[in-house]
């Protein structure tokens, strides 16, 4: 039943993520074609009118970075209101008299949720380098233009081989774990008989206090906040990046515990107290 559930999911939600799917690829054709146009009049017309074409060209390069950003958002509100509207509004009605167990519908929605939530972060991830590349295209000598992909890889493994697959799970999982925060404070707004909606949101601001605390807490007994308030300065690369290393180790196991609290208390919440309009 499972498989059948995330099925009609994905039939209920492709359109409307296609349309900010292709959006985001739009915003990455148009940072290249922006920088693309700079660089050749940078190459081309040594004589025009710089402040006057890169004023014009970043100001659309600002307005790209405004629109990825507000189709990000939109996913994520689009995500958080069908969740709410298909559980606990009149909806749910429906939804629960389906052959299938609350602990069912909910993993149907957070697996389909945390896939296009994941689409959405890679194609933003791609008009980012799209508009770095570009920015490379416009200020770098074509010729310097290859090496640009090995330098930033060896910029951002910090020569050490598990440091980068490490930081994509711990990407990969916040991504997911930050929408089941969304899914759970929406079930726990559910407690409340009136206002629903600012319990929800009243239990994400207390969450997120609390998650700053736990955090900060977590990178101190990491020696990571203590190594860079204290002893930055000092360390070398390999000690560096040896408390990094450990830093998002605990994040990683912090991750996997709050994304099983999360999801755990959806489920307990909404079967044992099901609040509908």
């Amino acid at each position: 039943m499972l498989g059948k559930l995330i099925k009609h999911e994905f039939a209920a939600t492709w359109r409307v993520m296609l349309v900010l799917s292709l959006i985001l690829v739009g915003v990455g054709i148009l940072f290249l074609c922006c920088f693309a146009g700079l660089a050749a009049m940078i190459h081309n017309a040594p004589d025009y009118n710089s402040g006057a074409l890169s004023f014009s060209v970043f100001s659309i390069v600002g307005f790209l970075l405004i629109a990825a950003l507000a189709v990000f958002i939109l996913v994520k509100i689009y995500l958080i209101v069908r969740y709410y509207k298909n559980l606990y509004t009149a909806e749910g009605y429906l939804t629960f008299t389906l052959p299938a167990s609350t602990t069912q519908i909910i993993s149907a929605k957070v697996i389909v949720g945390s896939i296009w939530t994941l689409l959405t972060m890679f194609l933003l991830l791609i008009d980012f380098f799209c508009a770095l590349f570009g920015f490379g295209l416009a200020v770098t000598d074509p010729s310097e233009i290859a090496t640009i992909p090995s330098d930033m890889i060896d910029i951002v493994t910090f020569d050490q081989s598990a440091m980068l697959p490490l930081m994509i799970t711990i990407y990969i999982l916040s991504t997911i774990i930050s929408l089941l925060s969304y899914y759970f404070c929406i079930t726990v707004g559910q407690l409340w008989r009136r206002h629903k909606i600012l319990g929800a949101i009243l239990c994400y601001v207390g969450l997120s206090i609390a998650l700053r605390i736990i955090t900060f807490i977590q990178q101190l007994f990491s020696g990571f906040s203590g190594g860079l308030l204290f002893g930055g300065l000092f360390l070398s690369n390999e000690e560096f990046a040896q408390t990094y290393l450990h830093s998002l180790i605990g994040n990683l196991v912090l991750s996997i515990v709050l994304g099983v609290l999360y999801f755990l208390g959806s489920v307990l919440i909404t079967k044992k107290k099901v609040n509908l309009d």
